[in-house]
């Protein structure tokens, strides 16, 4: 956890998160320059999914991820699956979690969806996004921060 390492772990089905990258900078807080970085090959192409640090990445080309830990921003992902396939997720008020399973962290398992409420979950969900109905709405329930807890 980045509380106790102060590296953030990536994030594992039904435990906590600090929460969204939305971007990386190097360590002096300036962008990181193009060659460095690799595109995502979703619908969305301008975006940055990896940066290559160097091996320590703690003394020699340090990089560092900007993240979102608001519990309340909502964030469209995808998802492994056909939404509303399990426990209708393509409704508001399911919990569900990252594709820890299948090492595929940018977007969420279908699988997972639940709506027990004493089921913990990286994230809540809150319908299909309106303007891609393929993806679903969510927002964190798990902080690492604010230790919602599903609640």
């Amino acid at each position: 956890m980045s509380y106790t390492t102060g590296f953030c772990p990536k994030a594992v089905a039904a435990g906590p998160i600090l929460g969204i990258i939305i971007g990386f900078e190097n360590a002096n807080g300036q962008l990181i320059q193009p060659s460095q970085a690799s595109k995502g090959t979703t619908a969305f192409t301008a975006d940055i999914e990896t940066v290559t640090a160097a091996a320590d990445n703690q003394t020699n080309a340090q990089q560092v991820a900007v993240i979102c830990c608001d519990p309340y921003t909502r964030w469209s992902a995808q998802v492994n699956g056909t939404l509303g396939s399990t426990n209708s997720s393509n409704l508001p008020g399911c919990r569900i979690d990252v594709d820890s399973a299948n090492t595929n962290y940018g977007r969420v398992l279908e699988s997972t969806a639940t709506r027990t409420e004493t089921t913990v979950a990286n994230l809540y969900g809150w319908g299909a996004d309106p303007d891609n109905s393929a993806r679903l709405l969510v927002s964190i329930c798990d902080s690492e921060l604010f230790n919602h807890r599903g609640t």
